[in-house]
């Protein structure tokens, strides 16, 4: 019995030991310093503030405009830029008191929130355009100019073959066909 022990933990122990390298290879490699981590998160706060104000702008033009469609469009996608601004925010201020305590973990997390919103932000900004008609589907209308090459000739008679009777049909290839 005890051969089987010894097997079972040693079996274990090499099923581990991937897990406990991945683990400490990506504690070892932080992505950013505290400083980078501060700076990129100012940017990026900056950077959504002034998007949420363009397309703030674009919804009123719409609004004055009276298109319904444009500005349900544009509302929708601001009030989603307005909450992840507000997120991003709150992440920062968390991200900035988790650095000063000297929780790398969790200012880490915090600054990740910050970059995935500013990746959706731009996002929504480029839906904004598709909903403006500003983006690179402006329109929906396209055109077409073909000149036609082919002769008087009607080629679409007759390939050579029956006019589409084949033969006798196959026999059945089960009881429940007859």
């Amino acid at each position: 019995m005890r051969p089987s022990i010894f097997v079972l933990l040693a079996t274990l122990g090499m099923a581990a030991s991937p897990a406990i390298a991945q683990e400490t290879a990506v504690a070892a490699a932080p992505a950013v310093s505290s400083q980078q981590m501060v700076q990129q998160a100012k940017d990026a706060l900056a950077e959504m503030s002034a998007i949420d104000a363009q397309v703030g702008k674009q919804l009123d033009e719409a609004e004055r405009e009276g298109d319904a469609e444009t500005v349900e469009c544009i509302r929708l996608r601001k009030s989603k830029i307005s909450a992840l601004l507000a997120v991003s925010s709150l992440a920062q201020k968390d991200m900035n008191l988790a650095l000063s305590s000297g929780q790398d973990a969790r200012a880490e997390h915090e600054f990740r929130k910050i970059t995935v919103a500013q990746a959706k932000v731009r996002q929504f900004q480029s839906e904004v355009q598709a909903c403006t008609g500003e983006g690179s589907v402006a329109d929906s209308s396209s055109s077409v100019d073909a000149e036609s090459n082919l002769d008087e000739d009607d080629d679409t008679q007759g390939l050579g073959i029956s006019d589409g009777v084949v033969g006798v049909d196959p026999p059945g290839t089960t009881p429940f066909e007859y």
